[in-house]
């Protein structure tokens, strides 16, 4: 191995011993053999992310590029857990990405070997090339400066709820971060963090609330107010999302971050429509509403799923309203993914399909889970649908009933109201 050094980025790392350092000290020159790549990469991420949240972002992105055979795993590097994830991205290239965050930076390494044999016999040599990746002395100075300049302007209790935070100490920083606020109930940061916390720990509302009370502090922090505007959406008020989005938009009418979420709120709200919209054809019909009635997790020993039962409006013809319902089993079917999403589950399209209708790969469960029961009351105007497990093992323990909770939740705050 040979010691690349980069003081400009703040970092050092030994480099395989058959690749040559760069002339001009640039990361980009970096040169590795002719049947690999690299690729270097700095981003600025504050609050810092947590593998977890990593896993269920990159496994997104993977979906839209196309990757396949994706997984993922964790590396120790500088004392901390970093996730990677390896894949194979098409032309037979395979590929694995260190996803490595120190002080609120994200140093992004990615290997590519041009073929399986490559990569299988290059692997150990990455692996140990980004293990002995580590910050240089001014990095790790800057890193314990800021530390001690958010000690000395938002106080110790604050400090540790951060430091909290960033290693997933979620219940220890919302105990810390409710103090701050119970000596300073202005604390913009605590309120913040808070809201952050909260989130992550499912209670929307109460993020929510934490949210709204930061833009009356300080309606110019444009960041909160995205935020705001995402927690509203999630919630069900998309109306009020919107306002929010338009009131961004005109303090900053170029940004495309703003610009995209308008268009988001204003586009359908699934993710996946491609079932719905099949669906849609084979059923056609006027949009109507439907309002989400009555919902329930059924406390049963062996078997853990999500009964929602929605009711449509105006009395329809039977042959229009038997249209309209298959729609909305339809949407439903492809809600489950948004919904798990929201919920902050994590989620991705099963290569397994509950016949017509899409699966999804949910967090926790050993099965995919879809849309599996349906039952249409032309006469009440409602129509009923079971989500579960495709597959019951009869005599396994239940599937574990808070991921189902917080499931339930986000169809009750995003889908209570449906028009399709």
């Amino acid at each position: 191995m040979k010691t690349y050094q980069n003081e400009q980025l703040g970092f050092e790392i030994d480099l395989p011993e058959d690749w040559s350092l760069p002339t001009g000290g640039a990361v980009d020159d970096i040169r590795c053999r002719p049947d690999e790549a690299v690729d270097f990469a700095i981003v600025s991420q504050l609050p810092e992310l947590l593998p977890d949240y990593f896993e269920r972002e990159f496994t997104r992105r993977a979906r839209d590029m196309g990757y396949t055979n994706l997984d993922f795993g964790r590396i120790s590097v500088g004392g901390k857990e970093h996730v990677w994830a390896r894949y194979h991205r098409g032309h037979g290239q395979w590929t694995k990405k260190y996803m490595l965050a120190f002080g609120g930076i994200q140093y992004v390494i990615t290997t590519t070997g041009a073929n399986q044999l490559t990569f299988a016999q290059r692997e150990k040599v990455w692996d140990a090339m980004v293990s002995s990746f580590r910050l240089s002395e001014w990095r790790e100075q800057d890193i314990l400066n800021k530390k001690d300049h958010r000690r000395e302007t938002a106080g110790h209790l604050y400090e540790m709820a951060y430091e909290a935070v960033a290693e997933g100490r979620y219940t220890e920083a919302r105990v810390l971060l409710e103090k701050c606020l119970s000596d300073d109930p202005n604390h913009i940061l605590a309120h913040k963090e808070l809201a952050v916390v909260l989130k992550k720990m499912g209670d929307m509302r109460s993020a929510l609330s934490h949210r709204i009370e930061v833009k009356r502090l300080d309606p110019s922090d444009k960041v909160n107010r995205f935020n705001l505007a995402g927690l509203l959406a999630v919630l069900g008020a998309r109306n009020d999302a919107l306002l929010e989005v338009e009131e961004l938009l005109k303090m900053e009418p170029t940004n495309p971050l703003f610009q995209t979420l308008r268009m988001a709120l204003m586009a359908n709200s699934l993710t996946h429509p491609q079932h719905y919209d099949e669906e849609s054809r084979q059923h056609p019909g006027n949009k109507c509403n439907l309002k989400l009635i009555n919902s329930i997790i059924p406390d049963f020993p062996y078997v853990t799923y999500l009964i929602l039962l929605y009711q449509w409006e105006d009395n329809l013809p039977d042959d229009e309203a038997k249209n309209l319902a298959l729609r909305a089993i339809a949407y439903v079917s492809c809600a489950i993914y948004d919904a798990a999403i929201a919920a902050g589950l994590f989620c991705q399209p099963s290569p397994i399909p509950n016949g017509r209708r899409p699966a999804w790969i949910l967090e926790g469960e050993k099965s995919p889970v879809s849309l599996t029961l349906s039952d249409i009351e032309v006469l009440n105007r409602t129509c009923q649908m079971t989500v579960g497990a495709m597959l019951t093992l009869i005599g396994e323990p239940p599937s574990d009933r808070t991921h189902w909770e917080k499931l339930h939740a986000a169809f009750k705050a995003r889908f209570s109201n449906i028009c399709v």
